[in-house]
């Protein structure tokens, strides 16, 4: 994956390195760059200068080997899966430094680590030679990415001043933020004002339990603390007669925006008689002479949750969302239902805990997105952290859209905000 537009320059360290931990041991470095997807292949090669390189592709990532004769420098690319655990045991290390109370200046800190895109540790062996080749390398890795560089337990800036030791002393000049300096110069801090604290539900811990077990096992990145849903007393769903009507509108409207005749679109609302359940959105799609294109791109990702929908009416399962849904599959529920006389008067949902089971998941998972979009990281295009899938931006990632229509979908069903369809939030 390509880094920003220009080529990094690789060059030395501006100042000198701190001493070797234990100098009859292999030494190890590690770097967090927020600038960079991956190792730029041209500028790792000059760093090789008389030293014999060699590229290799691993099951644990990209290796770049240099090697003189009496030292050799490994430096391995953590693969784009691995991030997120990575960097969220980085900031559990932070904060033990701070006793669990970072001041404003580890709060930068802890931001540097979030805005991380790539991980690469380098290892010298057998440790540092008395003509800097070692130091010179590493100080223009940490300088051409703009990293932070972990060493010896320790932060530093790319020009090798402390940003933080173990025991919390640090120097006043070290650059905190780096390149996240100009990333978040426009970001706008709310602070919200304090509350009693709430205390979960047994229903609500145990759902959290269930779900978050779910997402570790395919490494989906969470957050700190437990993000609950309503509890399930506090929880009023839609009657089934208007998630009916609702589906049958939506298959109508997703019909048209897919290219589909406009007459045969309104005789199916006319059909069933759903002029008071299309929403002003979906009229102004359904009465205009010609189809706005970009209305009609917006209204046809309501197929996802139109398949939740049908899941919520029991027709249709609710997979993990790796892909698009199965349109063939869900035309076929559909017309079922359309074809059933009394469906919308014998209509019946799912137990309320599996729709809040399915809540809970998909608010977890579209939290995952939104934070790889705000730290500019990629995402599997199957959202599953443990796999091979491709890494892809998050705005080209088929999960995205998945997911959102999913918790739009959700969301409808258990009243969130008590909301119309068009005006439905998905807060994360």
């Amino acid at each position: 994956m390509p880094g920003p537009a220009g080529p990094v320059k690789m060059r030395s360290a501006a100042a000198a390195f701190p001493p070797e931990v234990d100098p009859a041991m292999a030494e190890q470095f590690a770097f967090y760059s927020q600038t960079y997807d991956a190792l730029p292949d041209r500028e790792m090669g000059t760093l090789a200068g008389k030293a014999k390189l060699s590229v290799e592709n691993t099951a644990d990532g990209r290796r770049f080997t240099y090697r003189w004769r009496d030292l050799t420098v490994t430096v391995n690319e953590m693969p784009a899966q691995q991030l997120p655990a990575h960097l969220d045991g980085f900031c559990g290390y932070v904060r033990h430094i701070y006793k669990g109370q970072p001041d404003a200046r580890g709060e930068q800190i802890l931001d540097r680590i979030r805005y991380t895109r790539l991980v690469a540790g380098a290892v010298i062996e057998p440790g540092r030679d008395a003509e800097r080749r070692a130091e010179a390398l590493v100080g223009s890795m940490a300088n051409g990415l703009d990293a932070l560089l972990f060493f010896g337990s320790a932060l530093y800036d790319k020009n090798v001043q402390l940003i933080l030791a173990p025991d919390g002393s640090f120097d006043e000049n070290a650059d905190v933020l780096g390149p996240v300096a100009a990333m978040i110069e426009d970001r706008v801090q709310v602070e919200l004002p304090p509350r009693e604290p709430s205390q979960a539900t047994p229903s609500q811990e145990a759902r959290y339990r269930r779900v978050l077990a779910e997402l570790q096992r395919r490494k989906v990145p969470t957050l700190s603390y437990p993000l609950f849903i309503d509890d399930d007393a506090a929880t009023t769903l839609r009657e089934p007669g208007e998630v009916a009507r609702r589906l049958l509108v939506l298959a109508a409207v997703t019909y048209l925006a897919d290219g589909g005749d406009r007459p045969e679109a309104r005789q199916r609302i006319d059909r069933h008689n759903l002029w008071p359940a299309v929403t002003a959105e979906e009229r102004q799609l359904l009465d205009s002479a010609t189809t706005d294109p970009d209305l009609a791109r917006k209204l046809l990702w309501r197929l996802e949750g139109l398949w939740v929908l049908a899941w919520a009416l029991k027709g249709l399962d609710l997979p993990w969302p790796a892909k698009f849904c199965d349109v063939p599959r869900l035309i076929q529920a559909v017309k079922g239902c359309e074809a059933q006389a009394d469906f919308v008067e014998s209509a019946a949902l799912r137990p309320k805990a599996d729709i809040l089971d399915a809540l809970q998941l998909t608010l977890l998972q579209h939290w995952a997105i939104r934070d790889a979009f705000v730290h500019q990281r990629a995402i599997p295009a199957d959202l599953d952290w443990t796999g091979g899938a491709e890494m892809m931006p998050v705005r080209a990632c088929p999960a995205t859209g998945v997911v959102a229509e999913r918790h739009h979908a959700l969301n409808w069903l258990v009243r969130f905000g008590d909301a119309d369809w068009d005006q439905v939030d998905t807060p994360t």
